[in-house]
């Protein structure tokens, strides 16, 4: 099976193309890229020299809502992938998506527009994020569900579910306000997050806690709802763990 590659495409030096590879119009292509089997890279994308784009993926993917959705799509600008990234299997990375460097995204993970992800962030296999901002070296593990701002050095646990929609689509024209979470707070796993409520710096949100109100910086919160437990130990604040900055 050949690969198609348009003629206004430009592609790095000792880049690599597996099996029926597309890339389309206006992709731009760094050195020492590795794009493997059935990948398709989609119009105006740009990727960074020694990135991988693993089987079957699809990057820079334009929005297309159904006819009755709340939040009307618009033409984004094509997606940025930096340097050194890497793109798991079965992936697919919206238009209006930028990543900086050092990146990893798993397999059928889902990446939707308006979304910047800082450097070296990871994003665990089948999770689910747009409209998202991701601070550097913050941990996403699989199967969330995220919008909203994390700063740098955030860990989010498997299974998180963040919220926007405060009228659960009863009124159309409400904005939509995901979470915010602060540097170097840590969100167990199974977690609810309302929309609009702020998780504080270094504070811990406990496994399957719902988090309905905002949370102080350095308390640890548990429960349905949650709330405060104690203090974060001082050992655990992200200042005092030297080993964790960058």
């Amino acid at each position: 099976m050949k690969h198609f590659i348009h003629e206004s495409a430009r592609l790095g030096a000792n880049t690599t193309l597996g099996y029926g590879v597309v890339i389309e119009e206006g992709v731009e292509i760094g050195d020492q890229v590795s794009i493997s089997h059935n990948a398709v890279i989609l119009a105006g994308t740009r990727i960074g020299s020694g990135t991988i784009i693993e089987s079957g993926s699809i990057i820079g993917r334009q929005p297309r809502p159904s006819a009755v959705t709340s939040r009307p799509a618009s033409l984004q600008p094509g997606t940025i992938i930096g340097e050194h990234c890497r793109i798991g299997a079965n992936a697919v990375i919206y238009a209006g998506v930028e990543m900086e460097e050092g990146v990893l995204i798993g397999d059928l993970a889902y990446v939707r527009e308006k979304t910047r992800l800082g450097r070296y962030v990871t994003m665990g296999a089948l999770t689910w994020c747009g409209y998202v901002a991701v601070g550097d070296y913050s941990k996403i593990q699989g199967g969330c569900g995220l919008i909203g701002t994390y700063e740098d050095h955030v860990f989010v646990g498997p299974l998180v579910v963040a919220l926007d929609d405060p009228t659960m689509d009863r009124k159309h024209n409400a904005p939509f306000v995901g979470p915010h979470v602060k540097r170097g707070a840590r969100i167990g796993g199974g977690a609810v997050l309302f929309p609009g409520i702020t998780v504080g710096c270094d504070a811990v949100v406990a496994a399957g806690a719902v988090v309905m109100r905002d949370v102080p910086d350095r308390k640890l919160v548990a429960g349905n709802p949650a709330k405060v437990i104690m203090d974060v130990p001082e050992d655990q604040h992200l200042q005092d763990s030297p080993e964790r900055e960058e």
